[in-house]
């Protein structure tokens, strides 16, 4: 039954949800990816790192939302395709450059943090085929 047939005795609530739908959007995205105002290069790292370089600038500029700051954004739920939290928790092996396994192990330790460590449930899961797609599936998961 479809929304106008179970409120079909109250076209009032009909019109009222219009509105509010076409008002707010029914969901909000939010990007995982933070990036920072100025790059962060890790005391180790400094003598190793060109922040010259438009890359490897780019890649200490960038950051992640923690699963605390999601959730104070109000996202409830992550559509993540596998392939890419899985290159991470797939333990394929580590880079040998220090910008490259810098930015490898903290995106590893960002999703184990948020997907292995009992933090989200995967609720479902949706295979991807064909050449258009870049991955095997997507998956949803629920923050806790």
């Amino acid at each position: 039954m479809g929304s106008s047939g179970f409120y079909a005795s109250r076209p009032d609530w009909q019109a009222d949800l219009r509105r509010r739908w076409s008002q707010k959007p029914a969901y909000k995205m939010v990007n995982l990816e933070a990036w920072l105002s100025e790059p962060i290069v890790p005391e180790t790292l400094r003598s190793q790192v060109d922040l010259d370089d438009p890359e490897t600038r780019r890649v200490f500029s960038r950051g992640w939302r923690s699963r605390q700051r999601l959730r104070a954004d109000g996202v409830e739920f992550l559509v993540l395709p596998a392939a890419v939290y899985e290159r991470y928790l797939g333990h394929s092996e580590t880079p040998s450059t220090p910008v490259a396994r810098f930015r490898y192990l903290k995106n590893l330790s960002y999703f184990q943090s948020l997907l292995e460590d009992g933090q989200a449930e995967c609720l479902v899961t949706f295979p991807l085929s064909g050449q258009q797609s870049r991955g095997n599936r997507i998956d949803i998961f629920k923050l806790h």
